[in-house]
């Protein structure tokens, strides 16, 4: 007959042990014996003291009858609240209807690991064979309005559907042109995992090569007017054209994208921008107030130095 029950697998080595709730105690304990056998156990740390100590180190022992089978899950809590984080005991979750519940990634079965692709094709499989309540279904008007307003409603989603006025958008400009913004940074481990990540699209979807004369005939007119590119070897969107001649400058390489901006030469980009920084700073300094300010600034780095 079966009998709810709780039970321990106990180490008779330094008399830790592994607690459990089943209703058919013979069962459950063949499972537990063929996974740790296998390896394959979720608890690691049961599972590391098997494969240390040994098959014949340890027992199976049922320490507690359940007479009703719906106080089982509650039965087995009140133990695991009492000895999850001690040091005798090898489970590592505090909840019987979830033992995965509050570990962390590294404590997991699957760290570090990764389906193979039979099993990835098994779960997609299952996946697809699941019924979906709504497949062949369209929501009705009112449902959509509901869901429109709700939306509408959210306060992450505040400016959904409107519009800033000229005035708005003015103070927003005025507040932000002329600050700096700081730098994006990588760590170490991110930029070479980005790396990764670019070759392992670049590979997976290699770009296509167009030829050069429909790349140019995007670019703006009066870039085409202003370089030469007629030596100019064009080997894809990801890398740079070689070979322009900038007629200032002489040769020069760029992004395809950087020309159907409008921009080309970067020596050409240097100049243009201290023009423009010095016509600012020419404007800057028309003004009292910008006078007062620079003197003001010149005098704090005097006294820093």
């Amino acid at each position: 007959m079966k009998t709810p029950v709780i039970y321990k697998i106990i180490n008779l080595i330094n008399n830790k042990f592994y607690v459990g709730s089943t209703n058919n105690h013979y069962e459950r304990f063949r499972v537990h014996r063929n996974r740790l056998r296998g390896n394959k156990h979720h608890s690691k740390h049961l599972q590391a003291a098997w494969n240390k100590y040994g098959e014949a180190s340890f027992v199976f022992h049922v320490i507690e009858e359940i007479a009703d089978a719906s106080l089982l899950r509650a039965a087995e809590d009140v133990w695991l609240s009492a000895w999850v984080g001690k040091e005798q005991c090898y489970n590592t979750s505090k909840y019987s209807d979830s033992p995965m519940r509050g570990l962390s990634k590294e404590q997991t079965p699957m760290y570090g690991k990764n389906h193979s692709a039979e099993t990835k094709q098994l779960i997609r499989d299952a996946r697809l064979i699941q019924d979906d309540p709504r497949t062949g279904k369209t929501h009705s008007e009112e449902t959509k309005e509901r869901i429109r307003k709700a939306k509408l409603a959210n306060p992450s989603r505040a400016w959904l559907g409107k519009t800033r006025d000229e005035e708005t958008r003015k103070k927003i400009g005025d507040t932000q042109r002329g600050v700096t913004k700081a730098p994006r940074r990588f760590t170490e481990e991110g930029l070479r995992r980005a790396q990764e990540n670019m070759r392992r699209v670049t590979m997976a979807h290699p770009q296509e090569v167009k030829p050069f004369d429909a790349v140019l005939a995007k670019f703006p007119q009066e870039v085409q007017d202003k370089y030469d590119f007629e030596n100019a070897v064009y080997t894809g969107a990801l890398n740079r054209i070689e070979g322009c001649v900038c007629p200032s400058h002489g040769v020069f390489s760029q992004y395809a994208v950087q020309f159907r901006k409008g921009r080309g030469c970067p020596s050409c980009g240097a100049e243009e921008r201290a023009q423009t920084k010095r016509k600012q700073m020419k404007e800057f300094w028309a003004t009292k107030e910008g006078r007062e300010m620079f003197l003001e600034s010149r005098k704090h780095f005097e006294l820093k130095a």
